[in-house]
């Protein structure tokens, strides 16, 4: 059975969607400006994906990082 998020989540991914959809159509524009001419910038999906791919490589570093973090100050407590 599939619980349902709390409104206050709900809102926080609503508007967090809102941001990422705008986020990526300033980014679609942008490579669509710079590279006019780009024959494979007539499918959408390859922006889409190329962009995806930008976000899932940045939480990864992002979550790398935390994890490190983590780690140390896990290290200092156990001294």
């Amino acid at each position: 059975m599939k619980q349902q998020a709390s409104p206050e989540v709900a809102k926080q991914q609503d508007a967090r969607s809102q941001e990422l959809i705008e986020e990526f159509n300033v980014y679609r524009d942008e490579i669509i400006a710079e590279n006019p001419d780009d024959p494979k910038l007539s499918n959408p999906r390859i922006i889409f994906e190329s962009w995806a791919l930008q976000k899932i490589a940045g939480l990864q570093c992002a979550l790398q990082d935390l994890a490190k973090e983590v780690h140390k100050k896990g290290k200092r407590k156990s001294r």
